[in-house]
Parts: C-alpha cells; sequence; structure tokens
C-alpha cells in the first residue's frame, strides 16, 4: 500500500504538471494551433467517414480516428509521418488479408496475424500503432482484397494529403508569429 504522504506528493506533482501545462497553452498562438488541428481533423474524419460508409467498412473508421488524432495533434512525432501512415496502414491490411484468404477467420490465427503485422512495422520503421487494428477490422468483416484498396490505401492518402495541407497552415502561421 502508498502510504498518505507518498499520495499527497504524487498528487502534487501531478496538479503541477497540469498547471504547467495549461500555462503553456494559455497563449493565443498555441490555442489557434488546436483550433485548428481541431478543425481539420473534423475536416479528415468527414472524408473517412463517407469513405468507410460508401466503402461498407465503417469499423475502420476507428484506425483511422487515432490516425487522425497522431497526425494532428502531435505531427511531429515519428508514428505521424506520412511514410508510417500509408506503409503502415497498408502493410497490416496487406497481413491481415493474407492470413484471412489463406488460412481462414479462425479466432487463434487473429493473434498471430496482429503478431506479423508488429513485427514487420518494426522491422521496416513503418511503426504506425493505429493501424495495428486493420487486421482485427479484417477477421471481423472478412472483406476482399479490394479492402487493402477502399477505404484502407485510399483513406490513408487522404488523411496524408489533408495532414500535409494542415502543416503547410501551421508553419506559416508560426513563422508568422515568431514561434519556430
Amino acid at each position: 500500500m502508498v502510504d498518505f504522504q507518498t499520495k499527497k506528493i504524487l498528487f502534487r506533482t501531478y496538479s503541477n504538471k497540469c498547471r504547467a501545462y495549461f500555462r503553456s497553452i494559455s497563449n493565443i498562438s498555441s490555442m489557434t494551433r488546436i483550433f485548428i488541428s481541431g478543425v481539420a481533423s473534423g475536416f479528415a474524419l468527414l472524408f473517412l467517414y463517407a469513405i468507410s460508409l460508401g466503402s461498407g467498412y465503417p469499423l475502420i473508421m476507428g484506425s483511422f480516428g487515432a490516425s487522425i488524432f497522431l497526425l494532428f495533434a502531435v505531427p511531429n512525432s515519428e508514428f505521424s509521418q506520412a511514410t508510417n501512415l500509408i506503409a503502415g496502414h497498408f502493410l497490416a491490411s496487406c497481413v491481415g488479408m493474407a492470413f484471412l484468404m489463406t488460412f481462414g477467420a479462425n479466432f487463434w490465427l487473429l493473434p498471430i496475424a496482429l503478431c506479423f503485422t508488429t513485427v514487420g512495422m518494426q522491422v521496416l520503421r513503418i511503426s504506425h500503432p493505429p493501424a495495428a487494428s486493420n487486421p482485427i477490422i479484417i477477421f471481423f468483416y472478412e472483406p476482399s482484397w479490394y479492402f487493402i484498396l477502399i477505404p484502407t490505401l485510399f483513406g490513408a492518402v487522404i488523411i496524408g494529403l489533408i495532414a500535409f495541407f494542415y502543416r503547410k497552415i501551421t508553419s506559416k502561421e508560426k513563422r508568422s508569429t515568431g514561434d519556430l
């Protein structure tokens, strides 16, 4: 058990970190960037929602929603790079489809497909955590190979393009306000 004094110290440390964070985002340029990232996220999600409904696979929105968060909330992360986004989703869907088409939708194969996806992304240095859910979605839907193109590849490219323009807008804003 953690004693009361230790809990008090942990709470104080956490609250100090929270106050420091809120002080750091209280300036107008940080709030503007956060607002623009929210608008860009909603815009990207709107496009992907239409794609997922049109393709008949709405569950893909889960992995794409997490991808959108990474690209717009933490754009400088290694996981948020366009290569990782597109190649990670593509690899994960290819592995999921290969396992599904080769062995069928057996419950015990899903962890093995996820294992291959995780290892493949790390070996190829294209790690994108949200893409790891693609084999799960594939095993639930049992789609055709067409799933790799639409919604997976097309959706990832759309997110990447919107993120590209988002970064262009926010980098201009940083230059004009001197935040670089």
